[in-house]
């Protein structure tokens, strides 16, 4: 049997959904306006979208920051 009174039996499971997340999504739904899981579909895909366009905005930074770097110190070690 599991002891409910346990602290940890309050915490989320991990690897599960977020609070903070749901809160986000349900801040910018319309009350009782339209059908509401098609709403949150398309939160949903905006959500993941947004997220994959940003990480994809890091990565090419990054990586063209990266090129910079390694022509710069390229070019400190170039004997003249």
């Amino acid at each position: 049997m599991i002891d409910q009174t346990a602290p940890h039996s309050r915490l989320p499971a991990a690897g599960g959904p977020s609070s903070k997340a749901a809160l986000f999504f349900f801040a910018f739904l319309p009350p009782e306006n339209g059908h509401v899981s098609l709403q949150l579909l398309i939160l949903g895909v905006l959500f993941v979208v947004m997220g994959l366009l940003g990480t994809i905005v890091v990565a090419v930074a990054g990586g063209v920051g990266g090129i910079y770097c390694a022509l710069g110190i390229r070019l400190a070690l170039q004997e003249k």
